[in-house]
């Protein structure tokens, strides 16, 4: 088993390898955006997803919470034949006193996620096939709790870290042909070990890994230099799925089609009635078993009161929220992500350079930030619940891996010295972020959010910057591996 030492150091080993090819790269030049549609132009990416997944997998554990039921149990249910419901696992959900938890109600006679079923539903392509290999290894692994519960685990880990990966690659095949294949390194590697994206949206059937999935898909797709009205439809459902797994990512939803009704008009008219078609459906589920157009996101907010002592959805004040979204010790951006900072210089790039038009998209991006930023802070439980880390960001890592590949590139037009410092103080701080996420991918959960007090409740302890997650995980230790053989 790995420590988080020996964790780190392999870590630091493979950074430095990795820093010595970005700069033998740096000379290589920008390919064009439609090499990626031949298999010659698909290695790269593939290559940094595979690489991507060891680490992803390295643990051999699930790290989730009660969240993530719904999203895990889905994909099982509909590899049965039964639809989007969890009426199959009742005997599990339910308490001894026939109670079901929170995340899902019994409504028209079907037991149904509270939570977006859209996590569900991207998840299951790569659930669906381990459910019919252990069908075959272990005939009856789901007729009693004992052994369903850890296979269903098992399952969504390898599902989400798959899913994951397969997003950082896309995310490399994005920003290469932008700002080059060292940028394009440094981004992907920024977002998938320096963020939560390693210790939280790749360890579990949370909703954030399906929503970068669907975001990324639907950016490459307009990306291309070649938009059919098939593929315009094919972006549309993907960027409309976004919201279906992140209702809260309608910002960046609205900023993807801000860019299509800049297209043609085949473009925009598919693309919007394909992602119109996705919203009525949505939008249908939610009223028919919630009776809210929000779906049972409206019971989950109700339970903030007791569980997190916060008065409304909305409730935090901004300045508040605005500080502990990017201060916080416990959940701070810019504290666990500080390569973050260093996207200003890449911001500035692509608006000052309104002349390339393969910025277009990237700049639109953008427009989504602000409106996150407000979002996130105003929430009520702005730092996430009982999680690691600045969780509620992960859903925008994309865009923020796009703004520090334009970062790198435009250290290229400085002087020697300059470009020297602020690559090595940018390499400094994704070794930071990198470190503190390798400490919770073994570490996490730890016995902080509860000892000495509820930290849901007592929120001052968010702020305590000798004990958190990361300083807890530190004394207490790696957790045990859940599983041995393949994932």
């Amino acid at each position: 088993m790995l420590s988080p030492l020996k964790g780190l150091r392999l870590l630091g080993k493979g950074a430095e390898r990795m820093i010595q090819n970005i700069e033998e790269s740096e000379n290589l030049g920008h390919a064009s955006s439609g090499s990626f549609t031949r298999p010659h132009g698909m290695i790269m990416p593939v290559l940094v997803s595979l690489l991507c997944l060891a680490f992803f997998v390295m643990n051999r554990r699930h790290i989730g919470s009660g969240d993530c039921v719904p999203a895990t149990y889905l994909p099982i249910a509909l590899a049965r034949g039964d639809g989007p419901w969890l009426d199959r696992f009742r005997t599990f959900l339910e308490s001894p006193n026939g109670q079901l938890p929170g995340y899902c109600e019994l409504s028209r006679g079907h037991v149904v996620s509270r939570y977006p079923i859209g996590p569900g539903l991207i998840l299951a392509p790569l659930v669906i096939p381990q459910v019919l290999v252990w069908d075959q290894l272990k005939p009856g692994w789901d007729q009693n709790a004992e052994t369903f519960q850890p296979m269903a685990r098992r399952m969504a880990k390898c599902a989400s870290a798959v899913l994951a990966a397969i997003t950082m690659g896309m995310i490399w095949a994005w920003l290469k042909p932008l700002f080059g294949e060292s940028a394009a390194t440094v981004a992907t590697i920024s977002v998938a070990f320096g963020s939560d994206v390693w210790s939280v949206g790749s360890q579990a059937a949370w909703q954030h890994g399906p929503a970068i999935y669907c975001l990324m898909l639907a950016i490459l797709i307009l990306q291309s230099q070649r938009i059919s009205v098939l593929r315009a439809a094919i972006a549309g459902l993907f960027t409309a799925m976004i919201v279906v797994c992140r209702p809260v990512d309608l910002p960046i939803t609205i900023a993807v089609w801000l860019y299509v009704l800049q297209q043609n008009k085949p473009i925009r008219r598919w693309f919007t009635i394909s992602a119109g078609l996705v919203a009525v459906v949505w939008s249908g589920w939610n009223l028919y078993f919630f009776d809210h157009m929000t779906g049972g996101y409206s019971e989950i907010e109700k339970m903030h009161g007791w569980a997190h002592g916060v008065q409304g959805s909305w409730s935090t004040p901004l300045f508040t929220g605005i500080s502990g979204s990017l201060f916080s010790p416990s959940h701070g951006l810019l504290i666990y992500c500080p390569w973050v900072i260093f996207g200003g210089i890449g911001l500035w790039k692509i608006w000052t350079k309104m002349e390339i038009s393969e910025l277009q998209l990237s700049r639109t991006l953008t427009l989504s930030l602000l409106p996150t930023l407000i979002m996130l802070s105003k929430y009520s439980c702005w730092w996430g619940g009982h999680c690691f880390g600045p969780r509620f960001w992960i859903d925008i890592t994309p865009v923020l891996a796009m703004l520090i590949a334009a970062s790198w590139e435009s250290l290229g037009g400085m002087n020697r010295i300059r470009r020297n410092i602020l690559q090595i103080l940018i390499v400094a701080a994704v070794v930071w972020s990198a470190g503190i996420q390798a400490v919770a991918v073994w570490t996490y959960p730890t016995s902080w959010h509860s000892s000495p007090t509820n930290a849901d409740k007592d929120h001052k302890r968010l702020w305590d910057w000798r004990d958190n997650e990361f300083t807890r995980g530190l004394k207490e230790g790696a957790h045990p591996p859940q599983w041995s053989g393949w994932f």
